[in-house]
């Protein structure tokens, strides 16, 4: 939860927009999913399947990072 609050406050005092501010809400969605998943039912492969959610979240938050700024300061 701590991780997606940072991301969505990243939005407003960066200056990233109401597109970063959607990317964050839905990729956070499904990393909280997936964590409670894990919560639920604690095993390797439902950790295993939060940490790849994981790399692909970072991922396209920066992404996200980098189209957005490249769009707004081209």
């Amino acid at each position: 939860v701590v991780l997606w609050a940072l991301t969505l406050v990243l939005g407003p005092v960066a200056h990233l927009g109401p597109v970063y501010l959607g990317i964050a809400v839905a990729l956070g969605i499904g990393f909280l999913w997936h964590a409670l998943q894990l919560r639920r039912e604690p095993n390797r492969q439902r950790a295993m399947r939060l940490f790849g959610y994981s790399i692909t979240y970072l991922t396209l938050l920066f992404l996200a990072m980098g189209v957005i700024a490249v769009v707004h300061h081209p």
